[in-house]
């Protein structure tokens, strides 16, 4: 059997961390609980409730949000960019084409009109 060691999850700034800490404290609590990990279920309970404070103190949930919603507008500026190069590249050579084409189509007829 296995035993809560509060030494498992050190002090800590970062709210990932913290998180993934009061996920974890959250999961051992529950095995305290149905007696597969040793340990006093009140002190775990307070460990957690502390860390929650803490989460809640450095303003974690909104952090890891803002975080989230960085990443997802990184992650499509990047899509958005892949597609531009696959759509309006080759439109632009289209309209380069054309246009060269225009241009040489007026200056022929434009060279045969002056020469008569």
């Amino acid at each position: 059997m296995a035993y809560f060691r509060k030494e498992n999850y050190p002090s800590t700034n970062n709210c990932q961390t913290l998180d993934a800490q009061i996920s974890d404290i959250r999961q051992d609590l529950s095995e305290v609980q149905s007696k597969r990990t040793i340990g006093n279920a009140s002190t775990i309970r307070k460990f957690l409730e502390a860390k929650k404070i803490v989460y809640a103190s450095k303003y974690c949930s909104k952090v890891l949000e803002e975080e989230s919603v960085s990443g997802t507008i990184d992650e499509l500026t990047d899509r958005l960019k892949g597609a531009e190069e696959r759509i309006i590249i080759p439109v632009d050579k289209k309209r380069l084409y054309m246009l060269l084409s225009g241009s040489a189509v007026i200056l022929l007829g434009m060279y045969f009109i002056t020469k008569k």
